[in-house]
């Protein structure tokens, strides 16, 4: 596979691990309202909760970046993502999700924290508009399938079982990200 292909694979996929993670809850706003007993208001904490906690580690983020190199910051941050969803709502308590729900969201700032920067130091100028429109199309996919994938399959399964799903769906596609940039040799000019 061509260096810039595996780039803009890698790209790709990382975005839409992120993005799915992130949004896979809203639509289920009403389903965590009623499996928790909590208002609907308290509830859409599943969701603000990992936006919070994106906020504030994104102060932080780039030192852990800077520190083990951005590629495996990348890495670590899909795959612990990925696990967290899994187990997301294997202990019926709502603040337990809460909780991991912010520990998404510090993985989520891992990779968002070293993303552009990585890009930017390993992609040639002349296609890294390229690179980063596939990147932002990762993520309104990822955005966009996450909603359409947790709602279309509540209607199947329960909410534990869900989240088991969501997280075996974005640990396959953290893997594919790892697989492919291990083996991406460095810079594309």
């Amino acid at each position: 596979m061509k260096e810039v292909t595996k780039i803009l694979t890698a790209m790709g996929t990382g975005a839409f691990v992120i993005y799915t993670s992130l949004y896979w809850v809203q639509p289920l706003i009403i389903f965590f309202s009623e499996r928790f007993n909590q208002s609907p208001a308290s509830a859409s904490l599943v969701l603000s909760m990992t936006t919070i906690s994106i906020a504030l580690s994104l102060y932080f983020a780039p030192l852990i970046s800077n520190r083990i190199g951005r590629k495996q910051t990348m890495v670590w941050a899909l795959l612990l993502t990925s696990l967290l969803n899994a187990i997301s709502l294997a202990i019926d308590h709502f603040y337990w999700v809460l909780f991991i729900r912010a520990l998404i969201g510090i993985c989520i700032s891992g990779f968002l924290a070293s993303v552009i920067t990585y890009l930017k130091e390993e992609i040639d100028k002349g296609i890294l508009g390229k690179v980063v429109g596939i990147y932002v199309g990762g993520t309104a996919l990822g955005g966009v399938l996450a909603r359409i994938i947790s709602s279309s399959l509540i209607e199947q399964v329960d909410l534990s079982s869900l989240a088991f799903i969501i997280g075996v769906i974005t640990l396959m596609a953290s893997i594919v990200f790892w697989l492919v940039s291990q083996t991406q040799r460095t810079s594309v000019r």
